[in-house]
C-alpha cells in the first residue's frame, strides 16, 4: 500500500488488479479513457472559470464571475464574484456590489483566483458607483485589484492604488488597469496584465505587486510594470510592443513567462514568441518609476528578459511547471493547428519539443502537479499527455469523447480532479428554459474525477484522503528527511528547519530556536532513543525533551547514523566518530555530494551520495553507480525493509536490492506521484516513508 502526504492531503493506494475499459480514438489514434465527470453547478447564471487559479486551496470550492448572465459578455457587467462546493453544489456569494448596466457599466468585478493557502480570493474591480462622477465607467484602463475573504462575509481589501489626478503619480501606485491577478505559489507576489491609462500609445504589458515598507498608504501591495514595451508602431526588429498570455514559472516568483509581441527582422511584420522574465527575490521594487501624466512608467531596476523561442506564433496562456523548470505553450504546426509544446525555463534547449500531434486545435493548457502529466482541451474533450520520463513521453489519452464545448480547464491541488465550463440547458425556479446574455445556454461547472490507476495504465490505485499540511512556505514543506522515533513521533527536517507533528492537531511545531532554524539535511534515532539531527550549521540532539547542540563543527553535518554501537557524522569537512564521550575525525575519500548513511548488518556501512552508492566495508570501498546497478546515481534515501530490502531513493525513483542483487524498482510507472525521491524512513509498523518535493509516501 502507498500513502502519499502532499501538501494538503495523505493518499493511501493499494495494488490490485483491475479489467480496464477502454478504446481507440481513430481519429487521432488515441486511446479513450473516459473518467466519471459530474455536474455541480445548475444556476441560470453564467459560471467563468476564466483560465485562473479558481481551485480553493482545500481543494474543496471553486470560485467563478458571472460575466454574460445579463446584457454581454463585457466584464463591465458581470454581477458578483462567487463560490461553489464541489460535494454539495452549494454556491455562495463572495462579493456583490451594487451596479449599473449597459453599454457603459460599472464597477464590473471578474477574473477571479484563490490565494494559493488562505482563504481568499482576487479579481479586478472597476469604478464603485460613487466613483463614476470622478473615474468614468469600468474599462480595461480602468480596473484595480481586491481581496475579499472566501467565507461570504463581504470584506474587501483593495490591493493596488490607481492614481491618474497627481501630476507625478504615486510611487508604488498605477494609472490604469491591472487584469487576471496570479498569486506566486507561495503567494509573495502578483502577477498581471497592465493597460495604462494616461499615456495610451504603448499596448498592453505585464507587471507584478508585492508588499513593501513604502506602498501608497491604505494599500496592501506596492505596484511595479515588469517590462516597458515599446511605442505601438514604433519598434525596431526583436523590440516588444506587446506582453500578455502571461503566468508564474517557479514558486516564488522570479520568472515569469509571457507571449512578447515583437518586431520581425524585415522591420514590417511581427512576431508573437515565448520569453522569460527574470525577477530576482531580492530586488528593490521602489527602484520603479511610477510615471507622469506624459511619461510611462518604468521597471524596478535588476529585471532582465530572456527570449525562448523565435518565429513560433504562440498563442493562449504560457504555463510554468509545478517545479519551475519548463514551460508549456501552444503554437500552431501543420495546417494551422494548435500543438502544445514544452521548453526548459533556463533557455538551456536551443528548440521547444512538441508534446501533442492531434488533428484539432489545443487550448487551455496545464500541468498536473507532479509535472509529469499535462491536460488540455481539443474538439471539445478533455486530453491528458504525459511528459516524464523519456519512455512514455508524449503519450497522450482522451479522457472523455462526446466532444461537448468544455473551456477553461483548471487543477485541483492534489491533481485528482480536473474542473471547466460546459454551456448547458438550464432551467430556472419555475422549471422554464432560459438563456444567457447572448442568447445561448448558460455555462455550468463541471468536475472530472481522475482515475489514475487507468490513466496510468499500471495496477489499480484506491486513494484515501487525510490532512496533513507541514506549513504555508515552499521551504517549510520541502521535506529532506523523516524519521519516527519509538514513542511513534513523526519528525521532519525541511529546507526551513527541523518539525514534530502534534499527533492531536495535526500541525507540525518547531523544534530549534528560531535563530538555528534552517535546512535540515539528516535525521536517525539511536538504540537509545536518542534523536539525532544533521543541519546546516552542525550536529544536534535531542533526548528528554531537550535539544542540545553537539560542540564538534558550526559546518554542515550531511548525515548520522549509528554503526558497530558508535555514532557517525559525516559532512563535507570530514568524519567524526563518537568514542564514549569523546569525538574522533577522520579523514573523508568518499564524494563530498553526502546524502545518506546507514548500517550494513556486519558492521559496516552504505553512503548514498550525488556519484553513486558507496558500501564501506573493512577492507575496501565498493561503489555502486552505473545504469545497471542504479536507476540514478544521484542517491538522496536508503533503509532497510523488514524482509532484508535495501531500498535506494534518488533522482529517477527507487531501486530495491536484496542479497546484494538488484530486484525491483519504483517510478511513476509504479504509482510514485513523482520520479524525484528526496529521503527514505521506515516506520515502526514496517512502512516504508519515501519523502518527496513538497509531498510525503507511504509504501506497505
Amino acid at each position: 500500500m502507498i500513502n502519499v502526504l502532499t501538501r494538503h492531503l495523505i493518499f493511501s493506494i493499494v495494488i490490485v488488479s483491475l479489467t480496464r475499459c477502454s478504446y481507440t480514438d481513430t481519429k487521432n489514434n488515441l486511446k479513450i479513457i473516459p473518467m466519471t465527470e459530474k455536474q455541480i453547478t445548475f444556476s441560470p447564471k453564467t459560471h467563468a472559470l476564466d483560465n485562473n487559479d479558481n481551485f480553493s486551496p482545500d481543494g474543496r470550492f471553486l470560485c467563478y464571475d458571472t460575466r454574460g448572465t445579463i446584457y454581454n459578455e463585457n466584464l463591465a457587467n458581470s454581477k458578483s464574484i462567487e463560490k461553489v462546493e464541489i460535494a454539495t453544489g452549494k454556491e455562495t456569494i463572495l462579493w456583490e456590489p451594487p451596479s449599473v448596466t449597459g453599454e457603459n457599466a460599472a464597477p464590473g468585478v471578474a477574473a477571479v483566483s484563490y490565494h494559493p493557502f488562505e482563504n481568499k480570493v482576487i479579481f479586478i474591480h472597476g469604478p464603485l458607483l460613487n466613483e463614476l462622477e470622478k473615474r468614468g465607467y469600468y474599462s480595461i484602463r480602468n480596473r484595480t485589484a481586491i481581496e475579499v475573504d472566501g467565507n461570504g462575509y463581504q470584506s474587501s481589501i483593495v490591493v493596488d492604488m490607481r492614481d491618474v489626478i497627481n501630476k507625478e503619480t504615486t510611487p508604488g501606485a498605477h494609472r490604469g488597469g491591472t487584469h487576471r491577478h496570479e498569486y506566486t505559489r507561495n503567494g509573495s507576489r502578483i502577477g498581471f496584465t497592465y493597460d495604462d491609462y494616461l499615456v495610451q500609445e504603448y499596448d498592453r504589458t505585464i507587471g507584478f505587486m508585492q508588499p513593501n515598507n513604502n506602498l501608497p498608504f491604505g494599500f496592501t501591495h506596492y505596484f511595479s510594470i515588469i517590462l516597458k514595451p515599446v511605442k505601438k508602431g514604433n519598434s525596431r526588429p526583436g523590440e516588444i510592443e506587446k506582453a500578455y498570455g502571461d503566468s508564474w514559472v517557479d514558486a516564488e516568483g522570479s520568472m515569469r513567462a509571457f507571449i512578447g509581441k515583437v518586431r520581425s527582422p524585415n522591420g514590417k511584420d511581427y512576431e508573437n514568441d515565448l520569453f522569460v522574465a527574470d525577477i530576482p527575490t531580492d530586488i528593490d521594487i521602489t527602484t520603479s518609476r511610477s510615471g507622469t501624466q506624459n511619461k510611462y512608467p518604468e521597471p524596478p531596476k535588476g529585471i532582465t528578459i530572456r527570449r525562448l523561442t523565435h518565429g513560433l506564433d504562440v498563442n493562449g496562456i504560457v504555463r510554468g511547471s509545478s517545479d519551475g523548470r519548463q514551460i508549456a505553450f501552444s503554437t500552431p504546426v501543420r495546417d494551422g493547428i494548435n500543438q502544445v509544446f514544452i521548453i526548459k525555463a533556463d533557455g538551456s534547449d536551443e528548440q521547444p519539443t512538441q508534446v501533442t500531434h492531434l488533428n484539432f486545435p489545443v487550448s487551455s493548457i496545464r500541468w498536473h502537479p507532479s509535472g509529469e502529466w499535462m491536460f488540455c482541451i481539443s474538439e471539445g474533450d478533455v486530453i491528458a499527455f504525459y511528459v516524464g520520463t523519456r519512455l512514455k513521453f508524449g503519450k497522450t489519452i482522451r479522457l472523455s469523447n462526446d466532444r461537448f464545448e468544455r473551456d477553461q480547464l483548471v487543477v485541483s491541488p492534489d491533481g485528482n480532479l480536473l474542473a471547466y465550463i460546459i454551456p448547458v440547458s438550464t432551467k430556472d425556479a419555475s422549471g422554464n428554459i432560459v438563456k444567457d446574455a447572448n442568447g445561448k445556454d448558460f455555462r455550468q461547472i463541471f468536475i472530472m474525477d481522475l482515475d489514475w490507476e487507468r490513466i496510468n495504465d499500471n495496477s489499480f490505485t484506491q486513494e484515501y484522503h487525510q490532512p496533513y499540511r507541514l506549513g504555508f512556505t515552499v521551504e517549510r514543506n520541502d521535506v529532506r528527511t523523516i524519521v519516527v522515533d519509538q514513542s511513534g513521533q513523526v519528525w521532519a527536517g525541511t529546507k526551513a528547519g527541523l518539525f514534530v507533528l502534534d499527533q492531536g492537531t495535526g500541525k507540525w511545531e518547531g523544534i530549534l530556536d528560531p535563530t538555528e532554524q534552517g535546512p535540515i539535511n539528516d535525521l536517525f534515532v539511536d538504540s537509545k532513543g536518542t534523536v539525532w539531527i544533521a543541519a546546516w550549521n552542525g550536529l544536534y540532539r535531542t533526548e528528554n525533551n531537550r535539544t542540545e547542540k553537539i560542540d564538534i563543527t558550526t559546518s554542515p553535518v550531511a548525515v548520522v547514523n549509528e554503526i558497530a554501537g558508535s555514532i557517525l557524522a559525516i559532512g563535507p569537512g570530514g568524519i567524526w566518530k563518537s568514542k564514549e564521550k569523546t569525538w574522533i575525525k577522520e579523514k573523508m575519500s568518499f564524494s563530498r555530494a553526502i546524502r545518506k548513511l546507514i548500517p550494513d548488518k556486519n558492521g559496516d556501512y552504505y553512503l548514498g551520495t550525488g556519484k553513486g552508492l558507496y558500501h564501506q566495508t573493512a577492507n575496501k570501498t565498493i561503489l555502486l553507480q552505473n545504469e545497471e546497478e542504479l536507476l540514478s546515481d544521484n542517491i538522496f534515501g536508503l533503509d532497510w525493509s523488514e524482509n532484508g530490502e535495501l531500498w535506494i531513493g534518488g533522482l529517477g525513483g527507487v531501486t530495491v536490492y536484496k542479497n546484494d542483487k538488484r530486484i525491483k524498482n519504483f517510478t511513476p510507472k509504479e504509482g510514485l506521484p513523482n520520479s524525484w525521491v528526496r529521503c527514505i524512513q521506515k516506520a515502526p509498523d514496517g512502512s516504508i516513508l519515501p519523502g518527496l518535493p513538497l509531498l510525503m509516501v507511504l509504501v506497505r
